[in-house]
């Protein structure tokens, strides 16, 4: 049977990549696996990202090269995998590849079993041997040699590598029964290592490769002063570093060194979203305006180069333009001088360093560019070159942009309308209301078109079921518009969102929540811990705590137990694998509650409410007033704003210096008081 390459009529930027290539890609499916049964062939499975550097390389060298396609077609069943569209396939591959004791990373490089069970895991794969790493051409040979003459040794590799995984227990988080210390126990853990972690000198966690970890700083704007301050600390190191954007506004995704300077390239829309979620909480938390001004600017790169004519976002932008990683984002000192002239050059010299031979390292190669990427001195001087940094951005929509991965994802949209409607909230800005309202309706409209939750949407079609990140950062994204909008819509669709999750992803019988309903992969995974951000479990475990006071009909409080107590258990292990639940502990141990406002929507006092630092509190307006699930038996006729925790209404506020007692602070011994 002869076997063409299918990726063509993909809904993916990345598998269209490789739509021209003769290797007979073939999409992931159940048909897929059940073509590869029936052929007696293993899986060659190869999955990556749109934006991947290493993937491109690894395309170019090995994917492009006929000798490999001839290999790859005679006796392999090959498939192609985005991973931002089935993460799920991802994870499981990942997770044995971590098993089999290698480092991870992408491209993700998998041979499998007709029925999907991998027995070979690796990452990058040069397309020839060299010294100490075999070549993909010899490595797919010598597959191929086995599979004919030696198949029990290559099924008994696969047996081993699915037994190591199970017995490695991929359900991640244990069970167990917990009280209001065991939480406290658990967030001292988490404090002690971030405090632990952190770079003094520079800002961040740990060593180089440094990311932003937006979850960590999440965690420690709810931990009081020195919290507090760590976290500033590292956003203000990041916002005067090469990570940041200094010409177009946006995070890249990661630095290469210790003191963000040199960054990789890629901007992913998680980053945005987390980050403009970081600095709107940031701002309310600490008052810092540079908090604020990093928010709006980041409002304003998002609507600029993220957003979609559909009204959704984009899923990344690529490092590499002009076959050259970074070539976008730097300049040499004559193209600064074109577009600046001399004066303006040396202005900007003053507040950025950049130099006649340049300051770039290629990440790869670590060779001199000869070109400068762009790095402040401090972030009070960067207003002086406002002008200059504007000029440059005017230049630079001349140049051959990268990649844009136009795919638009449920979850990281979610996570988007939640950045927008907290930096509306948090700073007022107006158009961050108005980007939020517009991806609400544009969100429910695309993603819900089919009934029931889709996944991934490109060329105006919709694909696969929507997984528990789907469900649940984009369940969080309009509660969090609710609380802007005071619409009931808003909130029911959160609510409908999380029914449907539970009903699809979660296992009575094991307490767990499954993160996908596909029956594809070999084994259902689960996952309760961070990675590039907090965990789709820990937004669910918010959100569901909130629905169970708004809609205790539902029957909420069984499972937010024991979503929290499974994850609080595997946190005291595992501290800074958590913080993103570790967040939500925080705002549980305060008392979770409603901050309902019986006043003139534009006036101080619910500006004032709005803008308070209380997560614990969930805001109660407009529409959603006759919801709030306690009211007092008495309240002031004047405007005022009640506020509830527990099941006790407390004494009306009616003054802006009432409200401000209300603003979220760590009491005692880690455990928290509003």
């Amino acid at each position: 049977m002869l076997l063409q390459n299918t990726l063509s009529d993909s809904g993916s930027p990345y598998l269209h990549q490789h739509a021209h290539q003769t290797v007979a890609w073939q999409q992931w499916s159940e048909g897929t696996l059940r073509l590869a049964r029936r052929m007696d062939r293993p899986l060659f499975l190869s999955i990556g990202y749109a934006t991947c550097h290493w993937c491109h390389v690894m395309s170019h060298d090995s994917f492009d090269d006929e000798r490999v396609a001839q290999l790859l077609n005679a006796d392999f069943v090959p498939v192609k995998i985005d991973r931002e569209e089935r993460p799920d396939v991802d994870q499981f591959y990942m997770t044995a590849c971590q098993a089999s004791g290698r480092r991870g990373g992408w491209p993700l490089t998998v041979v499998a079993l007709p029925d999907g069970k991998p027995f070979y895991v690796a990452t990058f794969i040069p397309r020839i041997s060299a010294p100490g790493q075999a070549g993909l051409v010899d490595l797919l040979t010598r597959i191929a040699e086995l599979w004919k003459v030696r198949r029990s040794h290559v099924e008994h590799a696969a047996s081993e590598l699915h037994q190591a995984l199970e017995d490695g227990g991929l359900s991640g988080a244990d069970s167990g029964v917990q009280s209001s210390g065991d939480s406290a126990h658990a967030v001292r853990a988490m404090s002690r290592a971030l405090y632990g972690s952190h770079d003094e000198e520079h800002g961040g966690f740990g060593a180089a490769p440094k990311f932003p970890s937006w979850h960590h700083l999440g965690f420690l704007l709810r931990m009081g002063d020195e919290g507090c301050a760590i976290a500033l600390r590292s956003l203000l190191a990041m916002r005067t570093g090469g990570v940041w954007d200094h010409v177009g506004g946006g995070f890249h995704r990661y630095s290469t060194d210790n003191e963000w300077r040199l960054p990789h390239f890629e901007k992913m829309l998680y980053d945005q979203a987390w980050a403009l979620r970081t600095c709107a909480e940031a701002y309310a938390a600490t008052g810092r305006p540079f908090a604020k001004e990093t928010a709006h600017t980041l409002v304003q790169a998002l609507l600029a180069d993220f957003r979609a004519e559909d009204g959704l976002f984009h899923a990344a932008w690529d490092a590499d333009s002009e076959g050259e990683e970074g070539r976008y984002h730097t300049w040499t000192w004559d193209e600064l001088g074109d577009v600046l002239g001399d004066d303006g050059r040396r202005r900007l010299g003053q507040v950025i360093d950049i130099h006649p031979e340049g300051n770039f390292r290629d990440e790869a190669t670590s060779k001199e560019t000869g070109r400068n990427l762009m790095c402040a001195n401090n972030y009070t001087s960067l207003a002086r070159v406002r002008g200059e940094l504007s000029q440059l951005r005017a230049a630079r929509a001349h140049r051959e942009a990268p990649l844009c991965d136009t795919k638009r994802l449920a979850d990281w949209n979610g996570m988007t309308l939640s950045g927008l409607a907290l930096a509306a909230r948090y700073t007022g800005d107006e158009e961050a209301f108005h980007a939020a309202s517009r991806l609400g309706a544009a969100a429910w409209d695309i993603f819900m078109a089919q009934g029931s939750l889709q996944r991934a949407s490109f060329g105006g079609a919709t694909r696969f079921s929507g997984q528990l990140d789907d469900y649940a950062f984009l369940a969080e994204g309009y509660i969090h518009l609710s609380e802007i909008s005071g619409l009931a819509e808003d909130l029911e669709r959160a609510r409908r969102l999380l029914l449907e999750a539970r009903e699809c992803l979660f296992d009575a019988a094991t307490g767990h929540w499954y993160v996908s309903r596909a029956a594809d992969v070999p084994r259902r995974m689960t996952r309760y811990h961070d990675e590039a951000y907090a965990s789709g479990a820990s937004v669910l475990l918010r959100s569901m705590a909130i629905l169970e006071r708004m809609f205790p009909q539902d029957a909420w409080n069984d499972l937010v137990e024991g979503l929290r107590t499974r994850m609080v258990s595997a946190a005291r292990q595992f501290p800074l694998a958590f913080t993103g639940a570790g967040s939500v502990v925080v705002e549980t141990l305060a008392m979770r509650g409603e901050m309902t406002l019986h006043t003139d929507p534009d006036s101080e006092l619910a500006t004032g409410a709005r803008r308070l630092f209380a997560p614990n509190l969930y805001v109660v307006s407009g529409e959603l007033l006759h919801r709030a699930p306690l009211a007092p038996r008495s309240a002031p006729a004047a405007s005022h704003i009640q506020i509830c925790t527990g099941d006790v209404c407390h004494a009306p506020v009616q003054s802006m210096e009432a409200l401000e007692d209300w603003r979220f602070q760590v009491g005692p011994g880690g455990v928290m008081n509003a």
